[in-house]
């Protein structure tokens, strides 16, 4: 699988030197999207965010960067709204000692929160067991600010290893999420440690000490492999995910898992095939009133992109169930260039009208970016026939007040407006929160 941490397409070096070149050769105009912060060295607040966001009660958001803070390994930030716009402050700096970071460092999947506040995560290295495999960690605040706690530390076994995606909670106050290495899967060698990755499951017990069971442990093959997606829970407790697969040829699946009387049950509800149907779905799913589930997949489709052995521009693809089994149909292709995206690699999220909103990480404008794209945010609409109109809200181009190359999964506020980060870009290049205005 190829990893979201390494998938950048973009050179630092070269935005930089073009975010430079953009405030002379100018910036193109949008009237619905903003950025809201950037980061960068210049307030030392981390840089490259992979995950999305997070609304409190209060309208405040949260998020992580997979880099940069006072130690280099990442940050959790705040960003407030003003009269004056968004301002923005760090919670956490992963790794204080710099050296024994038992904490963890470089969390890459979007928060969560509770009801009363406590933030909740994981990062892809750090924790104590020696191979710095990730932690799942707690952020609570408190009269004298913030406490970080470590919740759990990954070991590379059987437990599983790097947790690229972030967590979702059942209404127990549960935990549930993947690693996309370790397990007790055999066929699967390709990652720093061995095994096909696992979904987990933490749970408080009356002491307050956490304790991890593995629900199942991906075998490779036809079961799939390096899960790299955040969870989804249904109202039933049925838990619905993706496997991203390891190469071209290990394209992916889209599973569920079954709490039975006899332990976790998965099963494979489709196998990509790696062509026009897509390809390395990366990103979790979505379900709509009637059960179908939604998502994405960074390469295969009828577009001519082409990188990394990978063939296509990705899919939104949509499931359905029947009495014979689970059909996939695909209600967009991208086809890249500057009048769609390419490679989402984000998941989407779904309104009351059932319309679906998500990024694509390339694609759209080309200038700054290269023949790549920054990437775009778009949405569909479903219309008469089972067909899908898709309009493009807005087309990042990487100029002095844009953004380029959005990864974290979409949120939207009780007005529809859309909010999320791009990795780079911004007025430092280092990455920046964006809200598209409806």
């Amino acid at each position: 699988m190829q990893q979201k941490t390494f998938a950048s397409t973009l050179c630092k070096a070269m935005l930089i030197v073009l975010w430079i070149l953009g405030a002379t050769i100018g910036v193109r105009a949008t009237s619905t999207e903003k950025l809201i912060y950037s980061f960068g060295p210049i307030d030392n607040n981390g840089d490259n965010p992979e995950g999305g966001l997070v609304f409190d009660k209060a309208g405040n958001l949260y998020g992580t960067t997979f880099g940069g803070g006072t130690n280099g390994r990442g940050t959790i930030y705040e960003l407030t709204r003003t009269s004056s716009g968004w301002t923005g402050i760090t919670l956490y700096n992963f790794c204080p000692d710099r050296v024994n970071c038992a904490d963890g460092w470089s969390p890459i999947g979007s928060l969560i929160i509770d009801t009363t506040g406590n933030l909740f995560g994981t990062t892809y290295f750090g924790g104590n067991s020696g191979c710095s495999c990730g932690v799942v960690f707690e952020l609570s605040p408190g009269a004298d600010g913030w406490t970080q706690t470590v919740l759990y530390t990954f070991s590379g076994g059987d437990d599983g290893a790097k947790p690229i995606a972030g967590l979702v909670a059942d209404s127990a106050g549960d935990l549930y999420g993947t690693t996309i290495e370790g397990g007790t899967g055999k066929k699967c060698t390709t990652g720093l440690v061995p095994g096909c990755g696992v979904v987990f499951q933490l749970a408080k017990n009356p002491s307050g000490e956490w304790t991890e069971t593995v629900l199942h442990s991906f075998r490779g093959g036809k079961d799939g492999d390096g899960p790299a997606a955040r969870l989804t829970l249904d109202g039933t407790g049925v838990i619905y995910g993706t496997t991203a697969g390891s190469a071209p040829g290990d394209p992916g699946t889209v599973f569920k898992l079954v709490n039975t009387k006899t332990g976790w049950k998965e099963t494979v509800l489709y196998r990509f095939a790696g062509k026009a149907d897509g390809n390395s779905p990366e990103a979790d799913v979505v379900l709509d009133e009637n059960g179908a589930v939604y998502g994405t997949t960074r390469y295969g489709g009828t577009g001519k992109c082409s990188e990394y052995g990978y063939h296509g521009c990705g899919v939104v693809f949509k499931l359905e169930h029947s009495k014979t089994g689970w059909t996939e149909s695909v209600i967009h292709s991208f086809n890249g260039g500057s009048s769609d995206g390419s490679n989402p690699a984000a998941g989407l999220v779904i309104d009351a009208k059932g319309n679906l909103y998500g990024t694509t990480a390339e694609g759209g404008l080309t200038g700054f970016c290269g023949d790549n794209g920054c990437g775009t945010v778009f949405r569909l609409t479903p219309a008469a026939g089972g067909k899908w109109n898709k309009t493009l809200l807005h087309r990042f181009d990487d100029s002095i007040g844009d953004g380029a190359y959005p990864l974290g999964d979409v949120i939207l506020d009780g007005a529809g407006n859309i909010y999320s980060t791009t990795q780079y870009g911004g007025s430092q290049s280092e990455g920046a929160a964006f809200e598209v205005l409806r």
